[in-house]
């Protein structure tokens, strides 16, 4: 939301944002859009279907701090949903050899330097640049790939934690 005010100083217009979702900090988020001055420019409609939630905007937004691999920037990859990510957890992987795109995460000037470029790029530069991880997605996060690499994954892990044995002297009596 400080990236949203950010925006808003320097481009001179309000931007919009749709917040999907719900969870235990929605009161205060709630509280900061209106102690910010962005309560009517921030919607909060609840949680919905990842492809209803990407009709609602232009561009996703997904400023994390923490992830492992999130599934709805998978989502928006085979939705050729534009994005604005932050470089944190799984994220890169999934943008491959696009992750240079990605943004460092906490820091609210970087962010609406990047919302304020995307909001100016043309429809066809945001359409091909979420066609380039679209297809990046495709070709890598296919079921069986993502078997496979979870298999192997397994395997790595067992591999490691298995002990050869080892022998014991035994003192014969007789």
């Amino acid at each position: 939301m400080d990236a949203l005010r950010i925006v808003a100083m320097r481009a001179g217009r309000r931007p919009r944002a749709i917040l999907v979702g719900s969870g235990p900090d929605e009161a205060a988020l709630h509280a900061h859009a209106h102690a910010i001055g962005l309560d009517d420019c921030i919607e909060m409609p609840g949680p919905m279907p990842a492809r209803q939630a990407f009709a609602l905007g232009r561009i996703l937004l997904v400023p994390s701090r923490a992830e492992s691999l999130p599934y709805v920037v998978l989502e928006a990859a085979g939705a050729h949903m534009p994005m604005i990510a932050t470089n944190v957890g799984g994220i890169p992987e999934i943008f491959g050899p696009y992750k240079d795109r990605l943004i460092p995460c906490d820091d609210a000037d970087i962010l609406a330097g990047t919302m304020i470029d995307d909001l100016t790029r043309d429809d066809a530069d945001l359409r091909r640049r979420a066609n380039d991880v679209a297809g990046f997605v495709a070709e890598r996060f296919t079921i069986p790939n993502m078997v496979d690499a979870v298999i192997a994954g397994y395997h790595e892990a067992l591999s490691l934690h298995q002990t050869t044995p080892t022998t014991v002297p035994v003192a014969a009596s007789s």
